[in-house]
């Protein structure tokens, strides 16, 4: 896979898939991708995960959760085939899911690279977009923004959205009566974890 990023869209894999998008063919080439996945526990191929995390991807972005590096040639299959339902959106989760399973030859890969860190911040930025309730999407300048939240992340420092805090409550040691709750977003703390390691924190959106 020649990947020049950590973004889904970032490598040949993810180009080559996109170009085959039809509108006229709506959802068929991105249900194939969830299709080609293999049961949990079997070992998925680099190019079976990497066509997962781009449809996964179209999915979440025609709900209007785009990811920052989506390309603006997508928009009008998106505009076209509008938002994906709930059936599809659990069918990218479950398909996501089994791709970040080991065995995965997508995540070995970038377990062994220098931007690991980046790849899970990107894959866990998906995890939680596809988890979020749908919204419009927007024709122009879709690219989400983070704005100012109550709280500070503990490990970037930059206001929390509401729709991306996480609380970790800190328990004291026996017989101390004492916790504390440090607060962070989600990808934040994703961040350094070994990729098939990571938390993957499915909520329920409605529609």
């Amino acid at each position: 896979m020649g990947a020049w990023g950590a973004g889904a869209f970032e490598n040949d894999d993810a180009l080559d898939w996109i170009a085959d998008l039809d509108p006229a063919k709506g959802w068929a080439h991105v249900t194939a991708a969830f299709d080609a996945v293999t049961a949990p526990g079997e070992y998925t191929e680099v190019d079976v995960g990497a066509a997962v995390v781009v449809a996964a991807e179209v999915v979440a972005a025609s709900r209007g959760r785009p990811a920052p590096d989506l390309p603006d040639t997508l928009f009008p299959y998106l505009q076209s085939v509008g938002p994906a339902d709930a059936a599809l959106t659990a069918r990218a989760s479950d398909a996501l899911s089994n791709v970040l399973l080991e065995p995965s030859e997508l995540v070995e890969l970038w377990a062994e690279s220098e931007d690991a860190e980046e790849w899970n911040l990107a894959i866990t930025g998906l995890v939680e977009r596809l988890s979020r309730s749908p919204r419009k999407l927007a024709p122009t300048d879709p690219r989400p923004k983070r704005g100012g939240g109550g709280f500070l992340c503990a490990f970037c420092n930059e206001r929390i959205d509401k729709e991306e805090v996480v609380v970790i409550l800190l328990e004291p040691d026996p017989g101390e009566h004492c916790e504390r709750r440090i607060y962070g977003h989600f990808a934040c703390l994703n961040s350094n974890p070994h990729p098939a390691r990571m938390v993957r924190w499915w909520r329920s959106p409605s529609g």
